[in-house]
Parts: structure tokens; C-alpha cells; sequence
């Protein structure tokens, strides 16, 4: 790709030396080429709205967040149209994300969400989440849906919509006081689940659903394969851009599912977040936690994941080929399922990574 560019949240950098300020990202290799860059390490400014480019200095919009990062992507994909360049572009907009209060939410819109919510039946009576940050959050999934409209009729009327592959998704769902958590990090469909949605006029057919496992790592090579560009032999991940456009099925039986350290932004263990692995095919989700207990649902039979097969007698054979699928896919993986202190010598000081299951990571 001849351009490249990134808006929104970005990556880590060193917070030491040269650059004290850990949300400006510096011109280099951190930006892992990207050659345009208006983005953030992380805040929760969503109107006070600020953004790095070059210089650690901060940009302000004086706008909310998706909205001005939806205005840069239109301007940037004009600017390579009007030079005739192709163009990556990675749009990053940190909403929807707590705190869900109206403060927060993008103006306008918590009026237009319902007064009345409904709760699945896997919420308990003690629900930790509230009617109303469940319309805040609602109301941050209509602003970015709107959000997605504008880039797409933009596309649309440029000419470019045919040339151009979309992707819609997200990093990880939220639990929104199903199973009586919030937040992620948890293994149950609410946290797991994403949006993945598709488009290139001409190739992927409209309307089409695919059963398929997909996972983020595989964005990349599918990527890559459906821009017929050869896949990085480094990349982790599966070209799934044949299943994508229909040309073939989907031949993954199962898939690896971790959470690799209970601490948010530090290694740790023992946390309200324990650490756990887990296998995920098109039927189940089985899970192990770092203490040893076990967790085993039929998501066809039971979607809300209100019954937990294991230790229970039933489906024992399910429970033995997905034990023997994890010992796999963890081999596979190059994973020893340790706790989450023991990743902390993986990366140094400045949060690059140094070393993985494989040895360490040439300079």
C-alpha cells in the first residue's frame, strides 16, 4: 500500500527518554507503517477530543471523537483519490466504551434510545449494570453506526466504493451485566462475540451470512489475500478471503480463546479477572481456568450460556475431544498457560516486545 493511516487509538510507546508523554506515538517504527498518523495512546476525552500527529503536541477538534475521526478518514481517502494513490486506512474511535453516562454519550442521541430496555435472561436480579448505562451505550452504537454510513456513502459517491474492501469489527464485546459481569475479559459470548461485517461491491455478495470461525488475528492474511498480496510468513492467523467471496468453506473445526493476565495495564494474577484459556468451534465453548475449574456450554442449544455442562455427566464425550482440542491448540500456540505474572519479562521497559513462546524477538 502506498499510503497508510491511522485515527484513533493508537500504540503503545516508551514513556521515557525522549518522549515522556505515553500517548504521543513518535514518527518510527512504533507506528508500524503507517505514514499518516492522527491518533492517541488512550484517554476518555470523547468531547475534550484530542489527537497526536508529528509533534507531541495535542490537536484538538472541540468535536466528538468518531465524528472528527470519520471527518479525517474522508479527508485523507479524497486526498489519495484525488492523487490517484491506494489507501489503508484504520479508523479507531474508542466509543462505545465506559463510562456509560450521559456526559459521555454523543449529544443528541440518548433522546432517541428507547426509555424502556430489555435485558436477556442471562442477567441476574442484581444486575451491576443500569437502564441507563445501557441506553448510553446503546446511544454510542448509533453514533457509530451513523458513523459507518458516512464512510460508506463517501465511498459511494467518490467512485470508490467497487476498489475499496470495508471491514467492520471490534476489538471484544461487553458483558453489560449478563452472567452478572460487566466490562470483558471473560470468556462468555457477550465479551467474545464481535461484529464482523464485509463489503466490496463485485466480490462479497450482499447480504450474505457466513458460519465461519473467525478471530482478529486473521484480518491481516485475509486481508492480504483478498488484495492478492502475499501473507507475511510471521503472521499468525488464516487467509479466510476465499471464504469471505464464496470461493470455498471454511475447514477450521475450532479456534483458541484466552485471557492471558488479570491486570489491565500490568501483569498480574489472582485478580477479578482470572486468567483462562478455552476452545470455541462452531457448537461449543469450553473453557479452563488458571485455578483448574472448567466450563463447558452448547451455544446452539443454550445461546445465553445458562447451563454449564461440565461436572455435570452431561455431553462427557464433548468434554473430552475439547480438552484434547485446548492441549492442542495451546501447543500449537506455543503456550504453557502461566499466570499472568509470568509475561512480565516479555516486554522491557518501554512495553516493546522482546521475547514470545518461541525464544526472543530478533531486533
Amino acid at each position: 500500500m502506498n499510503q497508510g493511516v491511522s485515527l484513533g487509538v493508537g500504540h503503545d510507546s516508551c514513556s521515557q527518554g525522549e518522549n515522556p508523554d505515553g500517548d504521543f506515538v513518535a514518527p518510527g517504527p512504533r507506528r508500524l507503517g503507517y505514514r499518516h498518523w492522527q491518533a492517541f495512546n488512550f484517554h476518555y476525552n470523547y468531547y475534550d477530543y484530542w489527537w497526536y500527529e508529528d509533534e507531541p503536541e495535542k490537536c484538538y477538534s472541540g468535536r466528538y471523537e468518531p465524528d472528527t475521526e470519520t471527518d479525517q478518514a474522508i479527508a485523507f481517502m479524497e486526498k489519495c483519490r484525488q492523487s490517484g494513490q491506494p489507501f489503508l486506512v484504520t479508523v479507531a474511535p474508542h466509543p462505545p466504551h465506559p463510562p456509560f453516562v450521559a456526559s459521555y454519550a454523543p449529544k443528541g442521541y440518548l433522546e432517541r434510545m428507547p426509555q424502556t430496555v430489555w435485558w436477556p435472561p442471562n442477567v441476574p436480579a442484581d444486575n451491576p449494570c443500569t437502564d441507563d448505562e445501557l441506553r448510553c451505550y446503546l446511544a454510542m452504537i448509533q453514533n457509530a453506526d451513523d458513523n459507518l454510513g458516512r464512510l460508506l456513502a463517501y465511498l459511494d459517491r467518490s467512485g470508490l466504493a467497487e476498489s475499496t474492501i470495508v471491514i467492520f469489527t471490534s476489538d471484544h464485546g461487553e458483558m453489560l451485566g449478563s452472567q452478572g459481569r460487566i466490562q470483558k475479559m471473560v470468556p462468555y459470548a457477550e465479551a467474545i462475540n464481535t461484529p464482523l461485517v464485509m463489503r466490496w461491491p463485485g466480490r462479497i455478495v450482499a447480504g450474505a451470512r457466513v458460519d465461519a470461525l473467525y478471530t482478529p488475528m486473521d484480518h491481516l492474511p485475509t486481508l492480504c489475500g483478498l488484495a492478492g498480496l502475499p501473507v507475511p510468513s510471521r503472521v499468525d492467523g488464516t487467509d479466510l478471503g476465499g471464504v469471505a467471496t464464496g470461493r470455498h468453506g471454511d475447514s477450521r473445526d475450532a479456534v483458541l480463546i484466552g485471557h492471558y493476565s488479570s491486570g489491565e495495564l500490568t501483569f498480574e494474577t489472582g485478580t477479578s479477572w482470572p486468567e483462562w484459556r478455552g476452545v470455541r468451534t462452531k457448537q461449543y465453548t469450553y473453557v479452563r481456568w488458571l485455578a483448574g475449574a472448567e466450563e463447558l456450554y452448547d451455544n446452539l442449544a443454550d445461546p445465553y450460556q445458562m447451563t454449564n455442562l461440565a461436572g455435570s455427566g452431561a455431553e462427557p464425550d464433548a468434554l473430552v475431544r475439547l480438552r484434547a482440542r485446548l492441549a492442542d491448540l495451546l501447543a500449537a500456540a506455543h503456550d504453557d498457560f502461566r499466570p499472568g505474572t509470568g509475561f512480565s519479562d516479555w516486554y522491557d521497559d518501554c512495553r516493546n516486545l522482546v521475547r514470545t513462546g518461541l525464544g526472543p524477538v530478533p531486533g
